[in-house]
């Protein structure tokens, strides 16, 4: 017998809400190789890969008269800011992503990390002299409403996951007090609830089962950033948000994701339903990328590509960076796919079942964006150290700290 067929599991998923009968499909699916690891894979056939010029360069755009677009946009108070806030700390203070040089140079500071920040929301943890990835974004939100004379500042909707929520808005009570211009009746809050219970990642998916803990619970992560559609298009049909016709779309962990007046504004010009930043490839540089499928220009993830595709032929990379005009994503009615995701929870080898944000496939730009400027992820805590560390030879330590300065008005001792 399956863990999945027993009533003791059957009724934990109801006691959340979650239909049994749902998760056995998805089982069987599993178990028959209709979702497997390759059953996301797009035939090579339906390939093409991308010119030059089937994307724009910000170099090459009216960036004086875009700004103008976007600024007037802003003083009408028509964008929505959206920031991805769902990811906890695990990953990002994982010590076996943690090379032993990269230990060495940096274990004062490594081993100085508490337990409460390694649990905490990651967009909580400090980044630079305690301020958290959160309250940079803050900071770089006045900034722009100070800059453009703003009367208030853009709507926020953060989307946190049930792991996250809590610790996040205690956390934003406290950047409330600490910065009286905010508006705490313009943050908005959408919230991942556990949906879909993890796998046993199995080497023959015939054997797989959902994944039980040693407690016999059943293990839930959120399903991706891409959920952000179904949560947002709830939100917005149940809660009235006046004048908002764009959206600003970035994840908490990439300080190069700013707003800005002239990407606003090259999106409005083109009137197109999402705007895709790119940046340009490096030296292993991983994760989805623009190409051609049926003649079609969109995203496609790393994992969708077969294996003889050679993707060092595309020259750039999805950031994870979109613009969007929010009535186009309101009108959007596709089921995403499910991808599968392999992770480890503890000892134990999992499989999660996941949306991705760049599967919202609709009418769209693309632009490459100057990766020094746009795009920051820290996806580990040590790598942040590096940034920081003058004397380190690859740290673009000079670049990062104009980025502090440039962009969060942060002041470098």
């Amino acid at each position: 017998m399956y863990h999945i067929d027993r009533e003791d599991i059957q009724g934990q998923l109801r006691n959340r809400g979650i239909d049994p009968d749902h998760i056995k499909s998805l089982h069987i699916k599993l178990q028959t190789g209709e979702l497997d690891h390759s059953s996301f894979v797009i035939d090579e056939e339906k390939l093409t890969t991308p010119k030059q010029t089937d994307v724009d360069h910000y170099e090459d755009i009216n960036q004086v008269a875009l700004k103008n677009i976007g600024a007037e946009a802003l003083k009408n108070d028509e964008l929505l800011v959206f920031w991805l806030n769902g990811g906890a700390a695990t990953r990002y203070f994982d010590g076996s992503k943690v090379s032993p040089d990269e230990y060495e140079l940096y274990k004062q500071d490594l081993d100085a990390i508490s337990n409460d920040i390694k649990t905490s929301p990651k967009g909580i943890t400090p980044v630079h002299k305690d301020m958290s990835y959160l309250e940079l974004k803050i900071r770089n939100l006045l900034k722009l409403t100070k800059q453009h004379k703003l009367a208030v500042h853009p709507h926020i909707l953060l989307m946190n996951s049930f792991i996250t929520d809590e610790a996040t808005r205690t956390h934003l009570k406290t950047l409330f007090k600490k910065y009286p211009a905010l508006d705490p009746d313009r943050f908005h809050f959408v919230v991942q609830q556990p949906t879909i219970p993890r796998f046993s990642n199995v080497k023959d998916l015939k054997n797989v089962d959902v994944f039980v803990n040693s407690r016999g619970n059943l293990s839930y992560a959120p399903c991706g950033h891409g959920d952000f559609i179904y949560l947002l298009q709830d939100y917005l049909r149940n809660t009235r948000v006046p004048n908002i016709k764009y959206m600003f779309f970035a994840n908490i962990d990439n300080l190069g994701s700013t707003i800005t007046p002239d990407l606003l504004g090259y999106h409005i010009a083109h009137q197109q339903g999402r705007t895709v930043e790119l940046a340009a490839k490096e030296a292993g540089d991983k994760g989805g990328a623009p190409c051609f499928v049926d003649n079609e220009l969109i995203i496609v993830e790393q994992m969708k590509f077969p294996k003889q595709f050679d993707q060092s032929t595309i020259p750039w990379f999805n950031t994870n960076t979109f613009w969007f005009t929010i009535q186009n994503l309101l009108e959007f009615n596709e089921d995403l796919p499910l991808v599968l995701a392999e992770k480890t929870i503890g000892d134990n080898d999992v499989i999660q079942l996941e949306h991705f944000a760049c599967d919202v496939n609709i009418s769209s730009k693309f632009i490459v964006v100057p990766r020094v400027k746009r795009f920051w992820p820290v996806k580990r805590y040590v790598d942040l150290l590096i940034y920081k560390d003058a004397a380190h030879p690859d740290a673009l330590h000079k670049e990062f700290t104009q980025l502090l300065q440039r962009s969060y008005d942060i002041e470098i001792d």
